[in-house]
């Protein structure tokens, strides 16, 4: 068996070495959108505000872990949702009593083995076992598909992947990893609009996606940084600067989700409205990413202009509760995003109150106390995790309703069953957020 994992010991990181300057990009202004309004994402609410504790007595900003690490939560995710027989994982859990398998889509897979890759040092047997299930999705052009068989290439997936395999070659030195980093990298390529950097959202879209270009950049810049391939670094400097000149709105420092590639060359471009967390994480690792090459401190500025974007609390990525808006999948981006940050300068330190308390919410409401180690999407998973936290936060008008997709054969009156990408991702917060505090220059 690939676990139990021992946990992996801090890393020490290279000095940062400054070798160019990157200009800043030019910021269009927000009156040269035409903004498509789409529907914000629904909070919680209250029927008297004025009840509503304040998150700084509920949650501590030491972290929580309640008994439970990221080795804990890593062999469980092993033990319900990894074929052994097929070695592959599975979409479904195998605690549900009529337990059948499916392949999950690619980016469970992607991130359950990001989440390995980061817990331990893996060797490049178990690396081979990894790969297995990887490639199931790769298709004859270099890139992976969306699930086994299809045909639908999302590019942030692939970007994604690039980072898997990136981390397989620098912890085994096996060159074929590298190899699928570049195919996949050079896949990517042709899903650059018009060579502006504005990435595509897949390979049947015409959308720029926002999280697709920060994922390019941040892929194609560690490429570069690892072979030195200088096509990398246009294409990451290209997707660095469209990101923050043309998706960047300029009055609270979030990204937009993308806008329409269409209409790209015109003077009012639309702009999908809707803001994702995620991408504000992806991106603070990005620039992380850069500066380990350019050094410029600029690219500091960035960073510490989106933390504070991200702890303000009427950020509109800040929920009724002051709680991140997303969902573990996404905010693990975030937590990994203040990660890399947290190296870059020590302004990032009056961050860490703040971080490791919108984590403590995750080990706190999100976890199952019955099934140890594993946790639920959201706080109204259950009928008993909802009452808990209708009660610490007094939400009185709120009626719980089962949703039968957080339960075995989509019963309600079933148990309730954990998903593998959620708990992949928790996994890699609950490796992050304990390290904040050990973490200097």
């Amino acid at each position: 068996m690939l676990l139990p994992l021992p946990l992996l010991s801090l890393p020490l990181y290279l000095a940062i070495i400054t070798t160019a300057w990157l200009a800043e990009a030019a910021i269009i202004p927000l009156s040269d959108y035409q903004v498509v309004q789409q529907a914000p994402k629904k909070a919680i609410k209250a029927t008297d505000m004025r009840k509503i504790p304040s998150l700084f007595h509920l949650l501590r900003s030491t972290p929580d872990l309640r008994g439970t690490t990221s080795l804990h939560t890593l062999n469980a995710v092993w033990d319900r949702f990894w074929c052994q027989g097929m070695e592959t994982w599975n979409f479904n859990d195998n605690a549900c009593p009529t337990f059948e398998f499916k392949h999950p889509a690619l980016t469970d897979v992607v991130v359950a083995t990001q989440a390995i890759l980061h817990v331990k040092k893996i060797t490049p047997k178990e690396m081979k076992q990894l790969l297995k299930s990887i490639l199931l999705y790769r298709l004859e052009n270099g890139a992976f598909a969306t699930s086994p068989g299809g045909d639908e290439i999302d590019t942030n997936e692939n970007a994604q992947l690039v980072q898997v395999f990136l981390d397989a070659y620098e912890q085994t030195g096996e060159d074929e990893y590298l190899r699928y980093a570049v195919e996949v990298m050079e896949y990517i390529k042709t899903r650059d609009f018009d060579d502006r950097g504005a990435i595509l959202q897949n390979n049947k879209a015409s959308r720029v996606s926002t999280i697709a270009t920060v994922q390019t950049a941040r892929s194609a810049l560690r490429l570069h940084r690892i072979n030195n391939d200088m096509s990398m670094l246009k294409l990451g400097e290209a997707s660095f600067n469209f990101l923050f000149a043309h998706l960047q709105d300029p009055k609270d420092k979030l990204f937009y989700d993308g806008l329409d590639s269409a209409r790209l060359s015109e003077t009012q471009k639309v702009v999908y409205n809707t803001k994702s967390i995620q991408t504000a994480g992806v991106a603070m690792s990005a620039l992380y990413e850069t500066f380990r090459i350019i050094g410029n401190p600029i690219l500091v500025d960035r960073a510490v202009a989106l933390a504070e974007a991200l702890t303000d609390k009427n950020s509109p990525v800040m929920s009724f509760e002051k709680l991140w808006l997303g969902t573990p999948h996404e905010l693990h981006y975030v937590f990994k995003g203040f990660y890399d940050c947290f190296l870059l300068t020590p302004r990032f330190h009056k961050f860490r109150s703040e971080v490791v308390r919108q984590a403590n919410f995750i080990f706190k409401f999100l976890q199952d106390e019955g099934d140890y180690g594993l946790f639920f999407d959201q706080a109204s998973s259950t009928k008993k995790s909802f009452d808990r936290f209708a009660r610490v936060f007094q939400l009185y008008d709120n009626n719980y309703k089962a949703v039968p997709d957080g339960f075995c054969e989509l019963d309600i009156f079933s148990q309730p069953r954990k998903k593998l990408l959620t708990n992949a991702s928790i996994a890699q917060i609950l490796y992050f957020v304990p390290r904040f505090n050990f973490m200097t220059l």
